[in-house]
């Protein structure tokens, strides 16, 4: 009773009073279908049961009690992209298409995603992609896997609409009735094993965003992870370096996108800029819940900042960090859309955005708002960017990392040159010309197939 009552008092302070109030909502109703058998509770030590379920040699299967069915199984295991369909009814496979794809090659792609909260930057990016796809004549339906807050197709729909974007697409809160299609898309490792044991499609594929075995140590769910790479699916990746880790350490099928940004929100707007202080403002992406965002690194060294005298304030946002109490001035701005974050990015000094794994779509949203960006120097960000050329990097240090703020505040000159290559970069990136790449490499991924 005492976690509980704990837990519930930091997802009050985390999330806020509205935040608070859907989790206790969802909790009692989770438990309701329970109570009605519509659901069952998880229990953590066989949480991952869905893995072995999903990954198991299906000859291995003892429901299979004749020849017919062993010969049957043994075709779907030699057609891992769901070449054959297997009719019920007759109990025969056929090589008959899924779909029809007719001469434009208009595809049906079905995207397999993890459940999302408000302000998920991976989610938006995915629906980002969904609506250019559907833009372009093809056919989109998104199913959520691992379950899903909202109770219904039409909630979950409206939910995406109001807190993402409209994407045109349809919306399933199970994978229960996936239905035929020519793509089949994981997004995340934990769906990759759903997408794996799912037979009803062309070609499979696997978005990924991130090298998602580091979210976590070296242990079961590091390997978990890392094991998805492993499946043989052809894999779209957000820049070039994922392509080149999953190329050269396993040997997989991949190529990229560039991350990209809305022209029409994220633009310079000087008008904007007028401010009567000479205090120098920070916009901090603090997320203290995603490890990779190196929250800490950052809380120490605007601490280190506060200490040498420097005067500056901190915009904190990304997150409901209403309870967080810093020796350093600070503001807590939460989580906001996309017009709010163009305006914050104009009305600042320096966007401190950090990722220790790969890049963000952040620091092209501040560089196109002629905003500084600071990042930490590693191999995913010195892929993309060039250090004191369109962008400034710092070691993952406390103390060098306030150095280097402090660099970027008092050298003007340095600075404005910096924020001019930068813009003058992310010019070239647009999500119309990142969906066009997917789509690219969906249709030839799938040439053979079509033909």
């Amino acid at each position: 009773m005492t976690q509980l009552i704990k837990k519930s008092i930091k997802v009050f302070r985390q999330e806020g009073i509205f935040g608070f109030a859907k989790k206790v909502h969802h909790w009692f109703w989770f438990r309701w279908q329970v109570i009605r058998g519509k659901a069952q509770p998880i229990q953590s030590a066989f949480y991952y049961n869905y893995i072995t379920d999903m990954t198991r040699d299906p000859r291995r299967d003892p429901r299979i009690k004749s020849e017919d069915d062993n010969e049957w199984m043994l075709k779907r295991v030699q057609h891992p992209n769901g070449h054959l369909r297997h009719d019920e009814a007759s109990g025969k496979s056929s090589e008959q298409p899924l779909v029809s794809l007719g001469v434009s090659s208009e595809l049906t792609i079905n995207w397999v995603i993890p459940d999302m909260s408000k302000g998920s930057g991976g989610h938006m990016t995915i629906f980002r992609m969904v609506k250019y796809l559907q833009s372009f004549g093809h056919q989109n339906r998104v199913y959520i896997f691992g379950g899903c807050r909202q109770r219904t197709d039409k909630e979950l729909k409206e939910f995406v609409d109001e807190n993402f974007i409209q994407t045109g697409a349809e919306f399933f809160t199970t994978l229960d009735e996936i239905k035929d299609c020519d793509v089949l898309i994981a997004t995340s490792w934990q769906t990759a094993y759903p997408v794996k044991a799912t037979q009803n499609c062309r070609r499979k594929f696997y978005f990924v965003q991130d090298f998602e075995p580091w979210f976590y140590p070296m242990g079961a769910e590091y390997k978990f992870a890392e094991n998805t790479y492993k499946f043989g699916f052809n894999h779209i990746t957000a820049g070039p370096w994922l392509t080149k880790i999953l190329r050269e350490n396993y040997q997989a099928e991949a190529d990229y996108f560039d991350l990209a940004y809305d022209h029409k929100i994220y633009h310079s707007n000087y008008q904007e800029r007028e401010r009567k202080d000479s205090r120098a403002i920070i916009a901090f992406y603090a997320r203290p819940v995603t490890p990779r965002r190196a929250f800490e690194l950052g809380v120490q060294a605007f601490r280190e900042l506060n200490r040498r005298g420097v005067d500056f304030e901190v915009w904190l946002f990304g997150w409901e960090n209403g309870g967080f109490e810093a020796k350093f001035k600070c503001r807590n701005l939460g989580v906001l859309d996309q017009k709010n974050l163009a305006y914050i990015y104009n009305n600042v000094d320096l966007g401190v955005v950090f990722s220790t794994t790969n890049y963000s779509l952040l620091p092209q949203e501040l560089m196109a708002c002629s905003c500084p960006v600071l990042d930490l120097k590693g191999l995913t960000t010195e892929a993309i960017f060039q250090d004191n050329e369109n962008i400034f990097l710092a070691e993952p240090d406390p103390i060098k990392i306030a150095d280097k703020i402090e660099f970027i505040l008092t050298n003007k000159d340095i600075r404005d040159k910096v924020v001019k290559r930068a813009e003058q970069y992310v010019q070239q990136f647009s999500w119309e010309k990142s969906a066009r790449k997917v789509e690219s490499v969906l249709l030839n991924n799938l040439q053979g197939v079509i033909e």
